[in-house]
């Protein structure tokens, strides 16, 4: 499995939405992830998921915002993409999806998101030690802060 967890520190009054997911390269910069081929995400607005989907998604978990933890694991085995809100399963988004994923995180305005690529204090246990670069990671945490 692989793994990251993503924390919503501040948003600016002009986001609508923020988008963490998964996605191929090349990737466009200017599209949220989940709305062009190749990429799924979780959307912050209406807690849809989307995949290759620009039209609206499907109906999924909450809605999610300032203060909320988003984790998306993989399992590249069977191509199973989940998503988690606090440290909470939200269950199977996606299934039998087979590529080579990067973390992936769109916003359409200003916010402070703090990026958790793993180990030991995500919110959701079963994922501890497990990051999107290896199988395990067992001694290393790595995180960063971005300004989007």
């Amino acid at each position: 499995m692989h793994y990251f967890e993503v924390t919503v520190k501040k948003m600016s009054n002009q986001v609508n939405t923020i988008a963490i997911g998964l996605s191929t390269t090349p990737y466009p910069y200017f599209r949220l992830p989940g709305y062009h081929e190749n990429s799924v995400a979780y959307h912050s607005d209406d807690g849809r998921k989307f995949h290759n989907d620009s039209d609206g998604g499907v109906t999924y978990g909450p809605t999610w915002g300032k203060g909320d933890t988003i984790g998306c694991g993989y399992r590249p085995k069977n191509g199973v993409v989940f998503f988690t809100k606090n440290g909470e399963d939200l269950d199977v988004a996606f299934r039998v999806l087979q590529h080579t994923w990067y973390p992936s995180i769109g916003t359409d305005g200003s916010c402070e998101l703090e990026v958790n690529f793993g180990d030991s204090d995500f919110k959701f246990k079963r994922a501890r030690g497990y990051g999107p670069g290896s199988p395990l990671l067992s001694e290393h945490h790595r995180s960063f802060v971005a300004l989007i």
